[in-house]
């Protein structure tokens, strides 16, 4: 995110994505894995944001993001850290991981 960015924001990030090969041809479906993060300068509102983004993300399935045909999300964990080096009181972060299962 840009630096002077306000509270809260999120950024997201594709970590891999791999194929499903087949014999036969090119592979037409693959997952993807993603990196949700989330920064706050409270963790109590952190945890709160993280647990909207788990709701609206975990188990979705059968929808398009952004011109992609995504079969299923789910959900494979978070953790939480703190930077204290980050601006004037320092900011918490939550980052949560995600599998999509991608048609091609």
């Amino acid at each position: 995110a840009p630096q002077q960015t306000t509270f809260p924001f999120i950024v997201i990030t594709q970590v891999s994505n791999v194929p499903t090969n087949t014999k036969s041809g090119v592979s037409t479906m693959d997952t993807m894995r993603v990196q949700v993060t989330m920064i706050h300068n409270t963790q109590a509102l952190l945890d709160t944001l993280g647990g909207y983004v788990r709701t609206a993300l975990d188990f979705v399935n059968n929808t398009t993001i952004e011109g992609v045909k995504v079969q299923y999300i789910t959900y494979q964990g978070e953790a939480d850290a703190f930077d204290e080096g980050a601006g004037q009181d320092g900011q918490f972060l939550k980052y949560q991981d995600y599998l999509l299962t991608i048609s091609r």
